[in-house]
């Protein structure tokens, strides 16, 4: 809630907030937290150890990262069924 908020920011506890639409299903809350965290932790261990590591992810998709704002700025709205 706003007073949790609140409170963790005036004792200077960090946060992590995360709608709860994050999930699927309610049971997997939990389960989809932790693997959130664990991989939020590895990406500041490696930021922490080689941060060009982090500045050029990622690493292990087809494509590199994408330029947001020249996507916005030149629209290709073709489609074509191959």
């Amino acid at each position: 809630t706003d007073a949790e908020i609140e409170q963790a920011g005036q004792e200077g506890r960090p946060l992590v907030l995360v709608p709860h639409s994050f999930v699927s299903e309610h049971l997997e809350t939990l389960e989809e937290l932790d693997g959130f965290i664990d991989a939020m932790i590895s990406i500041r261990e490696e930021a922490i150890n080689d941060a060009d590591l982090v500045k050029t992810a990622p690493h292990t998709l087809p494509v590199r990262r994408l330029d947001d704002v020249k996507a916005a700025r030149e629209l290709d709205l073709a489609y074509s069924a191959g």
